[in-house]
């Protein structure tokens, strides 16, 4: 019982009825916040370089959250599966974008720039 108190949990109750029962209350460690703020990823020079020019262009046109046929319809692109492979996967794979559902087919899915992808977009302004 002493455990328990360490741990800031009430003492266990003991219900006489019919039968004999305990009841324990178990610890369960809380989520803490994060001490540290978590860094934001920097996009290296390999990155740059691994850019794939389908990729390079897929960030260029994505402004705020777009769904795959707006973005299709400003690279002037028909063919979704290519489109998907080519410019979507490989940014979500490279870390430059990111979905807006948990689900990936999800009706109202949108597409949106990491910090990573931001940061190089702000850098080709320049």
């Amino acid at each position: 019982m002493m455990e328990m108190k360490d741990q800031g949990l009430p003492e266990p109750k003991f219900i006489q009825e019919l039968d004999f029962r305990t009841i324990i209350y178990r610890y369960t460690p809380q989520a803490t916040p994060q001490a540290t703020p978590q860094v934001t990823e920097q996009p290296t020079m390999q990155d740059i370089i691994s850019l794939t020019t389908a990729v390079k262009n897929l960030i260029k046109v994505l402004e705020g959250a777009m769904s795959r046929e707006e973005l299709q319809e400003a690279l002037q692109l028909k063919d979704r599966e290519y489109f998907r492979s080519s410019y979507i996967n490989e940014a979500l794979h490279g870390g430059w974008i990111e979905m807006t559902e948990a689900e990936p087919n999800h009706p109202n899915q949108k597409y949106r720039l990491t910090e990573k992808g931001l940061q190089i977009k702000e850098e080709w302004k320049k």
